[in-house]
């Protein structure tokens, strides 16, 4: 995969978190915790993208 799409997909998982996040207010409380951690594993997943597709896309890695 390229580094370009790489942080593409990183940049939608991160706006996929911050809807999520933005929807948890609203949610009812029995899924409000299952929204939560859910998107917490994505905000981890969408910033190790976001770091592997810079790292790589500038040229760091051999």
């Amino acid at each position: 995969m390229k580094p370009k799409t790489v942080t593409r997909i990183g940049l939608v998982l991160l706006a996929l978190t911050v809807a999520a996040f933005i929807g948890s207010i609203w949610s009812p409380e029995e899924i409000k915790d299952q929204i939560l951690s859910t998107s917490a594993i994505t905000l981890l997943a969408g910033l190790l993208m976001l770091f592997v597709g810079s790292y790589t896309h500038n040229g760091r890695q051999s």
